[in-house]
């Protein structure tokens, strides 16, 4: 009885490795991988949790982190603003210098305007003294 136990689970044995073998060659699996397949479904049926009971020091820990995150976002936001301020601030200046340039060019052509404005009076007033 003993002999036909053991040959049953010699064949058991050669057959559970026959599966694993095709099933590696048939699902592209490497043996580590299988070895970790299994290892987390052993690791799901057996669980395990620890806990520490709340007190003054671990809830103090869970606000710091929690106000730690809170900054961290902050500052996130506040540089993404600073980006966008410090993009409009150059096409500000741009548009600035733009209109500058242009304003001179007009304060010109106005001053230009009043001189020659100017010259045709002096010019008209000579020659209606001479006629």
């Amino acid at each position: 009885m003993f002999r036909k136990v053991s040959i049953v689970r010699h064949y058991f044995s050669i057959l559970l490795l026959v599966m694993t073998v095709a099933g590696s060659l048939y699902l592209s699996l490497h043996p580590l991988d299988l070895e970790s397949l299994f290892e987390s479904k052993i690791g799901r049926a057996v669980g395990l949790s620890i806990s520490v009971a709340e007190n003054p020091y671990n809830k103090l820990a869970l606000e710091l982190d929690q106000k730690e995150e809170q900054i961290a976002l902050r500052e996130q936001k506040l540089d993404r603003i600073q980006a966008e301020l410090l993009a409009n601030t150059r096409l500000n200046r741009y548009i600035m210098l733009t209109m500058t340039f242009f304003l001179l060019i007009l304060f010109f052509l106005i001053t230009l305007n009043y001189y020659l404005d100017y010259q045709r009076r002096k010019s008209e007033s000579r020659n209606d003294k001479q006629i």
